[in-house]
């Protein structure tokens, strides 16, 4: 496995890592606490983690496969330009910049699972981005390039599209921890996971 397919693999295995250990801390009555109407709670960061990836992760696997067929590889290390680099930036936590959800990738706040079937969502959508991730190896990460679900004017190079997918967990579960930092969130004896956004 490349250096950054690697570094992209273990990075997604870090921050599903994180939000499984969250979740599992929480009873129902915490998985589904809001502090205000229209503010997302725990399960609900989940949620649109699930929904996004499952509409990125067929993108990228097409890309993937386009890059096989025309034999678009690439040694690295790569260097992105800077739409991409920026938009990771942004995207990093603690957030620098709100935005707002696509309305494709909104929680229902209707759908109330269970801690343990969230869990299997998640997990099983973490396996297959994952398995899309080692998928690349050997690919020109910056040639090959990956059109956005939401809209196919906004394209980023493979590389970046890759590491999005942890970033953007790593941003949601940085909210999920300023959930459960509320003080008004039900209490139970739980332990609150060390912030890593820094890292």
């Amino acid at each position: 496995m490349k250096p950054e397919i690697e570094d992209c693999f273990k990075a997604l295995e870090s921050s599903c890592s994180e939000i499984v250990k969250l979740v599992k801390s929480l009873d129902e009555s915490q998985l589904h606490w809001r502090s205000d109407a229209g503010v997302w709670s725990v399960c609900d960061c989940v949620k649109h983690l699930i929904s996004s990836a499952e509409a990125v992760l067929p993108v990228q696997r097409e890309a993937i496969a386009k890059g096989r067929e025309r034999n678009i590889l690439g040694e690295g290390p790569f260097r992105y330009g800077f739409i991409g680099r920026k938009f990771l930036e942004m995207l990093a936590p603690p957030p620098k910049r709100k935005f707002k959800a696509p309305k494709m990738f909104s929680p229902d706040e209707s759908v109330r699972p269970t801690c343990a079937d969230l869990l299997e969502r998640f997990s099983s959508m973490q396996v297959r981005a994952l398995e899309v991730v080692s998928s690349a190896d050997g690919l020109d990460l910056r040639r090959v390039r990956v059109s956005s679900p939401v809209t196919s004017l906004l394209r980023f190079n493979l590389g970046v599209s890759l590491m999005i997918l942890s970033t953007h967990q790593r941003r949601h579960y940085w909210q999920m921890c300023r959930v459960i930092e509320n003080l008004q969130f039900p209490k139970t004896t739980i332990t609150l996971p060390a912030d890593t956004s820094s890292q």
